[in-house]
């Protein structure tokens, strides 16, 4: 089917992203706002940023590849490279910094942000789902994926499971607020407050 021309939809919802065609992509994030629409190709070292009222072409972030996602409250956006990622803060588009992935190894990627804003979701090479404390850029928390490596995870809205995808014919799914109760009857759940800021769970010393 032959895409529609801008002149044929005039009047509609329709809105065109300026330039699109030297920026191909491959998938899109809206930012909670609604004010952004932010795209990002398979194979892509930029993020690219529009206005969602028009269309207008707004910057592209140098990520790096063509993955990132909004922070669900706060500005910052993370856009990840193969050695490290980047927090861009939304509006200015200004770098806040880049974290090399240290102790998670070349390659791994951020797949999700906690909806409090305060944790991001990582995967390694190694089977691991992580929890990166966003303050301080510390790993806290390291999932195993069973009987394979995580492809991609996400949280749900009340930040209480993590969904997993992975090369298996089936999703895993973490209850966190199961596995907290019983990390914290053996003395290994992690504080609430900065979890990231030293953290060590006390059998684990």
């Amino acid at each position: 089917m032959k895409p529609a021309a801008p002149e044929e939809t005039t009047g509609t919802n329709v809105i065109f992203l300026e330039n699109y065609a030297a920026r191909p992509c491959s998938y899109l994030h809206f930012s909670p706002d609604g004010r952004w629409v932010m795209t990002g190709n398979h194979g892509g070292t930029n993020l690219n940023v529009y206005d969602a009222s028009n269309g207008r072409h707004v910057t592209d972030l140098p990520s790096g590849q063509g993955y990132g996602l909004f922070q669900t409250h706060g500005n910052l956006v993370v856009g990840k490279s193969s050695r490290d990622y980047g927090l861009w803060r939304s509006g200015t588009w200004a770098l806040a910094r880049r974290v090399p992935w240290g102790e998670a190894g070349l390659g791994s990627s951020v797949v999700g942000i906690s909806p409090d804003d305060r944790y991001l979701l990582l995967t390694d090479h190694n089977g691991h789902l992580r929890f990166r404390d966003l303050e301080h850029d510390r790993d806290f928390v390291t999932f195993t994926c069973p009987a394979t490596w995580p492809w991609g995870g996400r949280f749900d809205a009340s930040g209480t499971r993590i969904v997993g995808t992975s090369s298996l014919s089936q999703l895993a799914v973490w209850n966190l607020a199961e596995l907290r109760r019983e990390l914290a009857r053996l003395g290994l759940d992690w504080p609430d407050e900065r979890p990231g800021n030293g953290f060590v769970g006390e059998k684990s010393r």
